[in-house]
Parts: structure tokens; sequence; C-alpha cells
């Protein structure tokens, strides 16, 4: 059993990587010049597909896979956006 908790080990547990948090996520996207909020450009039909895909998604963190992630999307330019999909329970987080 590997008990490793360094991030940088190659043959670590998957159990013990640190995912990205939705505060590491909102500031990286942030730093790159995105503004939260959806995009004025955006149909509410592609906004409807993104909230009802994350409503069926998985938390990736595998000690808490809670179903249902929120939807915050963030807005740039020019005509670019990307959703971050927010565990409720544990605010672990993927960009997509």
């Amino acid at each position: 059993m590997n008990t490793n908790t360094d991030p940088n080990n190659a043959d670590r547990n998957p159990d013990t990587i640190a995912l990205p948090t939705f505060a590491m996520l909102a500031s990286q996207l942030e730093q790159a010049g995105f503004v939260a909020g959806v995009p004025a450009w955006l149909s509410k039909y592609a906004e409807s597909v993104d909230r009802f895909c994350l409503r069926r998604m998985k938390c990736p963190n595998r000690a808490c896979r809670h179903k249902g992630m929120e939807y915050l999307a963030y807005a740039g330019t020019p005509r670019r956006y990307v959703v971050l999909a927010v565990c409720p329970r544990c605010q672990s987080a993927e960009a997509f």
C-alpha cells in the first residue's frame, strides 16, 4: 500500500492527490482576464445544457463523490468562456 502523499511522486495513490478547489481555479481564471458571470452572447440553450450536465456529474474527489455540481461561468474575450463545476460539499472543482 502506498502511503506517500507527496504530490510529485510518480506512483502516488490517486486517492491522495490534492484536487483543485473553487478558490484556486477562480483565482487562476481572474488572473487570466476572465470575469465571473455568464457571457451575454452565450445562448440560454447552451447554458441549460451545461447546467444539466453538472447536475448529473459526480465530484472528482474520491472521498466525496457528491452527485450534483454547481455551475459557475466565467466570461473571457473574445467570445471565450469557462465553466467551473464546483462540489457544494467539499469545494473540489473542475474547469471545462
